[in-house]
């Protein structure tokens, strides 16, 4: 398997802007920036190799990414968090466009959202993550035909100094043709260690 790439960076011009705070006891931030292309941009994808092609489709749709020149788009973040008086930690936030999107055509919504809690004097957290992706978000059959989502349950040990270890799974599902659809078959368990000194 070979790869022939060329690579490029268009010039885009980039304003942006964030800000956070807390109201009631509720932690909040926004972020925002609006993309001006400086010129035409057009990459196609394609691979060799058959299990890599087929997922092109999912990442980029039509396997092709276009921006035109001076065709603005906005990319933003709007979320929240509260540790509520039991310990529970609850994240949450609503992202339109991903780092990895561009061009207004090309950007999906993302709802994604974090629970945590520490038992046994916070030396296990058990932590629940999970979102939705969807190209559309006020149009319902729209909504159910672009739906993705992903749920992580993760359980972290902290019980030894400097060393914290982290077992979870990583869950990915939606329809065909969108980001996490084709990833149905990619489902990955997961240890991580990580020692501090």
């Amino acid at each position: 398997m070979y790869a022939d790439a060329t690579m490029g960076f268009p010039g885009i011009d980039v304003i942006g802007f964030d800000l956070a705070g807390e109201l009631f006891t509720v932690g909040f931030w926004a972020e925002g920036a609006v993309f001006m292309p400086d010129e035409e941009t057009s990459a196609a994808i394609v691979s060799d190799e058959p299990l890599i092609q087929a997922l092109i489709p999912d990442f980029i749709p039509g396997g092709k990414v276009e921006i035109r020149k001076d065709e603005l788009y906005f990319k933003y973040t709007i979320g929240a968090d509260y540790t509520f008086k039991n310990g529970i930690y609850l994240n949450g936030q609503f992202v339109h466009g991903f780092f990895t999107e561009a061009g207004e055509e090309n950007l999906n919504n993302y709802f994604i959202a974090r629970l945590e809690k520490s038992i046994f004097h916070s030396k296990v957290k058990l932590a629940l993550a999970g979102g939705l992706a969807s190209t559309r978000i006020m149009d319902w059959d729209a909504f159910q035909d672009t739906l993705a989502y992903f749920a992580v349950p993760d359980i972290q040990y902290l019980g030894i100094d400097n060393l914290e270890v982290d077992l979870g799974y990583f869950f990915l599902d939606g329809k065909p043709g969108t980001l996490f659809g084709g990833m149905t078959d990619y489902d990955q368990v997961y240890v991580k260690f990580k020692l501090s000194f």
